[in-house]
């Protein structure tokens, strides 16, 4: 068995992958060079780093945290979470920790090797990070309502 053939097994647990054909999937398990290892509490990066990639969660779990809450966990990430978006897309230095809590696996993708990619894996890639930005405002906008709703922190509209 290659070593791409567990990933690929991986690959078709998560949802994020389900609109890759079998074919795709075996193409972006392939892609060794992509797909990183981390142990038990290995930090996958630092906040204030100016890596521009991001990461796609396999197997394991991490969590997220700051530098002014060190013993705080802002998150726990689990598999087909990304993270790491923000740095990849804007540029700006990271701005959280994060964390294996076990092994951990992630596929980084930064610019070079989207670029690189086969177009249709690569938009589908690109599909998936809209449409989890668009989630994430989404979820914003939804605990800005309801916080409004609770303590009237709405902005007044001005006629």
């Amino acid at each position: 068995m290659s070593v791409s053939e567990p990933v690929f097994r991986l690959l078709g647990t998560l949802p994020l992958f389900n609109t890759f054909n079998e074919r795709e999937k075996r193409r972006i398990a392939s892609l060794d060079h992509i797909f990183m290892r981390f142990s038990s509490n290995e930090i996958i990066f630092k906040e204030g780093a100016t890596d521009q990639s991001f990461h796609i969660l396999i197997s394991g779990s991490v969590r997220i945290t700051r530098n002014d809450l060190p013993n705080k966990a802002l998150a726990h990430l689990s598999p087909g979470a990304i993270f790491g978006e923000i740095a990849f897309l804007t540029g700006r230095r990271r701005g959280t920790n994060v964390i294996a809590n076990d092994s951990v696996i992630t596929m980084k993708l930064d610019h070079q090797t989207l670029h690189r990619m086969n177009p249709t894996l690569r938009e589908g890639i690109k599909n998936q990070l809209i449409e989890l930005l668009a989630n994430r405002v989404n979820q914003l906008n939804d605990s800005l309502i309801k916080r409004a709703k609770v303590d009237g922190s709405a902005y007044p509209v001005n006629d």
